[in-house]
């Protein structure tokens, strides 16, 4: 298993030496064992979800802030510490200031805002192509989306791979210009890892539009359906954004 993918909620960079292994893993919690090597360094990273600790083995842990704050934490040897999840966008480096492993065992109680964390970049992501921003969106969207991510558009399978998807929307805004995407409700399902949102879309040349989207995620997290819905928002005097 790819460690760096594994440990979707906790670490999110190469792990180097860290020795990990989940032993139970589902839609509602997880429980992993973890051996940080003395003086290991951990880079940037989010814990996402709130975490209960068991400390097998404890020891000093220092948090390096996005700032460059230092905040020391300490793993008691069978004493159980409750650390709480991490602001959105809030990443920090973890660095052992102890001169044994420190061997850790972590449940976490998973909730849906990684869900509704990455339906967020999706949507972010789509708007910046929109609007020729200079950057390689193959590569992002390597990031977002699985290898061989579906988009289905009102029920025809328009795109089968992550790169098919970036080049079709290229093409997209080649003849029709820049679009808006604007998010009216994120409804996440931790039972089926899915996302579904309900969209208003203004697109340059052709107007307004109502979206119904789906995201499902497959096991790493990566989204592996695009399913859309789309509609000509009437002229009825309905204003979509109450």
């Amino acid at each position: 298993m790819n460690r760096a993918l594994a440990i979707v909620s906790l670490f999110c960079t190469t792990l180097g030496a860290l020795e990990y292994e989940v032993q139970f893993d589902d839609r509602q919690i997880s429980v992993s064992r973890v051996v940080i090597a003395p003086r290991e360094e951990i880079g940037l990273h989010r814990d996402i979800h709130a975490q209960i600790v068991y400390p097998v083995k404890g020891g000093r842990l220092t948090r390096i802030e996005d700032d460059g704050s230092l905040v020391d934490v300490d793993f008691p040897t069978g004493k159980v510490v409750l650390r709480k999840a991490d602001p959105e966008d809030h990443l920090h480096k973890t660095v052992s200031r102890s001169d044994e492993p420190i061997e850790l065992i972590i449940v976490q109680q998973k909730t849906a805002s990684y869900l509704t964390d990455i339906a967020k970049k999706y949507v972010a992501t789509i708007n910046k192509l929109s609007h020729g921003e200079e950057q390689d969106y193959f590569a992002i969207a390597r990031q977002l989306l699985s290898p061989d991510c579906k988009k289905i558009f009102n029920g025809a399978c328009v795109t089968s791979s992550s790169d098919q998807f970036v080049a079709d929307l290229l093409e997209v805004y080649k003849n029709h210009g820049s679009w808006t995407i604007t998010p009216v409700d994120i409804i996440p399902s931790l039972e089926t890892n899915t996302v579904v949102m309900r969209l208003m879309v203004d697109i340059q040349t052709l107007g307004k539009y109502t979206e119904l989207l789906i995201l499902r995620l497959d096991n790493n997290n990566l989204i592996s359906e695009i399913n859309i819905v789309f509609s000509p928002l009437q002229e009825s005097g309905y204003s979509f954004e109450k």
